[in-house]
């Protein structure tokens, strides 16, 4: 099975779409999930982690890009997990 390629206009209609939301009040957050893990890993060491996640809930839209390129040991699956199971 291989990787799913988006045409560029599958991608500006995407875009287009969570503009329109942000247009609307909505709060929307775009993150690398590399980005997102260093930071929860970050917060866990400075013991921040619980008020870390309350502000990634309060996200109305949390769009983690380039989740299949970053290999997950157990103790970062735990914490992306933790954060998408709160939305």
């Amino acid at each position: 099975m291989g990787i799913k390629r988006h045409r560029p206009e599958e991608i500006v209609t995407t875009l287009r779409q969570v503009e329109a939301l942000c247009g609307q009040g909505m709060k929307v957050r775009f993150v690398a999930a590399a980005t997102l893990v260093h930071a929860l890993i970050e917060a866990a060491d400075e013991r921040r982690l619980p008020q870390r996640q309350k502000q990634l809930a309060a996200q109305d839209l949390l769009i983690i890009y380039e989740l299949g390129f970053l290999p997950l040991s157990k103790t970062v699956a735990e914490l992306l997990f933790e954060v998408i199971s709160q939305r």
